[in-house]
């Protein structure tokens, strides 16, 4: 990923971009748009804590990364030895280093695969001649109308689980850690939780991946995480590192500034979505986020105002915003106003990705 800026931005500093799929590289759903925040995690709070709302459904639901090694847990940020840093970022994608000792260190990547499926890999580096050995887990927790929901494990096949996140709306996710299995103690469950162990040589490293999927069964979940765990990521990391070329890396002396300028391009970006049946272009929305992106209805016609529609103002901005990135997104704009224009010349003036209802045409105005 030589082609991302390389930032060190912890826990104080202002970074708001949400994680959700890149409509230049993946699919995106406009009826159930489901995207991320990471939280790296300050003094005794878990640290690499990835969140989410599902677009509203939920108070909040959590995925967090255990470590247990040289007879301790490390899951709080204050227990990492080099606490939580991201190092670089671009639409979809989010890179985080830290050490969970003096001995190990880790590189975290987040990458949203599609608007229902996230990918996580950990890369742990042994900078000790010596082996170590550890075990992760990974932590689930979903708080829905206040309360805690209960979490189970499914089986895979003879030996690997899948953690079971329960009925969350329509859906019902899932996560599969590569090799990771249930905790059982004389075959009885101890957590909702799947880990694995692991041993890692001098001086070598070891690659971990999990995914998390959220389909509306908690078969098809875990048959999305499994497709995606036996997939090579080397090639769509590889895309995610081009595409990032055409955002402006702009430097001004402060850091802050330049980190502002740079969510502002990759908002950009993900404020688009890809064409639905109703538009033949790729439109944009508002605001993505944990907590929006999810249709009631499940048709699209129902979205909050910030989803509705291209109307001119907004669509003026984002062509224009979004122009120097990507032209053929800027066109598509302007170009789906014309798709939708009827025989007579008249063209809505706010055309929507699920053909919402097109304000009552006046005879007179035409």
């Amino acid at each position: 990923m030589n082609r991302l800026r390389r930032w060190l931005l912890d826990s104080n500093q202002p970074f708001a971009l949400p994680l959700a799929a890149d409509a230049r590289l993946s699919a995106t759903d406009y009826t159930d748009d489901q995207a991320w925040s990471l939280s790296l995690g300050a003094g005794s709070s878990p640290a690499l804590a990835l969140q989410t709302r599902y677009g509203g459904r939920v108070g909040l639901a959590s995925l967090v990364p255990m470590w247990y090694t040289g007879g301790r847990s490390v899951y709080e940020a204050q227990g990492y030895a080099v606490q939580p840093v991201i190092t670089a970022f671009t639409p979809g994608y989010l890179r985080v280093q830290a050490s969970i000792n003096p001995q190990l260190a880790l590189q975290a990547e987040y990458w949203v695969i599609d608007s229902h499926t996230m990918g996580v890999r950990f890369t742990l580096s042994n900078a000790h001649t010596a082996p170590v050995s550890l075990r992760l887990d990974i932590v689930g927790q979903v708080i829905a109308q206040g309360k805690e929901q209960r979490l189970g494990v499914v089986p895979v096949d003879s030996s690997a689980a899948a953690l079971s996140l329960g009925r969350i709306g329509r859906i019902s996710p899932a996560v599969l850690l590569e090799d990771g299995s249930a905790e059982l103690v004389e075959g009885v469950l101890v957590s909702p939780k799947v880990g694995r162990e692991i041993t890692i040589a001098g001086r070598k490293k070891i690659e971990l991946r999990w995914v998390h999927a959220g389909l509306r069964t908690t078969t098809e979940s875990v048959a999305q995480a499994a497709h995606w765990l036996s997939q090579d990521w080397t090639p769509h990391l590889r895309r995610i590192n081009q595409a990032a070329a055409a955002l402006p890396n702009i430097e001004t002396g402060d850091e802050t500034l330049d980190l502002i300028l740079a969510n502002a391009c990759a908002q950009y970006v993900l404020a688009f979505v890809r064409p639905t049946t109703s538009l033949p272009h790729a439109s944009f929305v508002a605001l993505r986020g944990t907590a929006v992106g999810v249709s009631p209805r499940g048709d699209g016609a129902d979205h909050r105002r910030e989803w509705s529609g291209q109307n001119p103002t907004w669509a003026y901005l984002a062509a224009q915003g979004i122009a120097s990135i990507d032209a053929g997104l800027a066109q598509g704009v302007v170009r789906n106003y014309l798709a939708v224009q009827q025989p007579d010349g008249w063209i809505d003036w706010k055309p929507g990705l699920a053909g919402q209802p097109r304000f009552p045409v006046n005879p007179a105005v035409r």
